[in-house]
């Protein structure tokens, strides 16, 4: 399994360790956006967002394939490995990589026509669920090509703060919302603060069933991120605005199962 994900690896980096066959098979694809570069990136992303964030949802039929790519093609050429000068804080860096994420998202969720999952987009072989949209799709980002587990697992967790699992939307109604406005070097923290308390003090990640908690699936996937049981508890009421927080820790957690459907608004019956 390690030498098949390490020739994934580099199949998505350039060397061809996998046979066209196979990766053909798999749904490995390189995509890379085929429009003008956005000349400022996060000032267009924060338009966008602007117009199709509603609530805790995405109206993808608010925009047009053409609106996402041209941002997604500023980030194809742009960012701290080209431009070094250009982002030389964490924030500015982690910035950076918290809106290329979720700018291919939106990107691909249009580019592959998802109607209802992301788990739509599949190879002939799907080793696991999501496959072809978070490992097979390697996308063009700061000269190179990457795909969105390694941007997340590699890249965006590698900064090691537990909040950016607020942060990032994988176009799925589980996933933390996706803000009305793109991340800035110069506000990150008090953005991630924000994203934070909003995944932790509503009902749809955080909530009291019977004698305890039912959390999102995310604080179990990552709880060493969140630092154990005793971190998610602290890092919970830390940003949770609801009083009854509090009672996290006396009471038993247990974890909700993911809703991979879109996270498009809902359709009256």
């Amino acid at each position: 399994m390690r030498t098949f994900l390490r020739r994934l690896m580099l199949w998505g980096s350039g060397a061809l360790l996998l046979s066209v066959g196979a990766a053909k098979a798999l749904g490995l694809q390189r995509v890379r956006p085929n429009a003008r570069p956005a000349t400022d990136p996060q000032r267009a992303l924060d338009a966008l967002l602007e117009r199709i964030v509603v609530a805790d949802s995405v109206n993808y039929d608010a925009f047009e394939l053409a609106d996402i790519e041209a941002i997604a093609a500023a980030y194809a050429s742009t960012g701290p490995n080209s431009e070094p000068d250009a982002y030389t804080s964490d924030d500015a860096r982690l910035a950076y990589y918290l809106n290329a994420y979720n700018t291919l998202v939106l990107f691909a969720v249009k580019k592959f026509g998802v109607q209802a999952s992301v788990h739509e987009v599949r190879g002939l072989i799907e080793p696991k669920a999501g496959f072809g949209f978070f490992w097979g799709a390697f996308h063009r980002l700061d000269g190179s090509y990457i795909n969105l587990y390694d941007l997340e697992h590699t890249i965006i967790r590698g900064f090691g703060d537990a909040r950016i699992h607020t942060a990032i939307n994988c176009a799925s109604r589980s996933c933390p919302s996706l803000r009305g406005r793109a991340f800035t070097a110069e506000n990150l923290n008090h953005e991630l603060d924000e994203a934070s308390a909003h995944f932790v003090s509503g009902e749809r990640h955080v909530r009291r069933s019977g004698q305890g908690w039912e959390l999102s699936a995310i604080f179990d996937w990552y709880r060493n991120d969140f630092g154990g049981d005793a971190g998610i508890r602290a890092f919970i009421r830390t940003h949770c605005q609801r009083e009854n927080c509090a009672d996290l820790d006396e009471d038993p957690l247990s974890f909700r199962p993911y809703d991979w459907s879109l996270n498009a608004p809902p359709t009256d019956p």
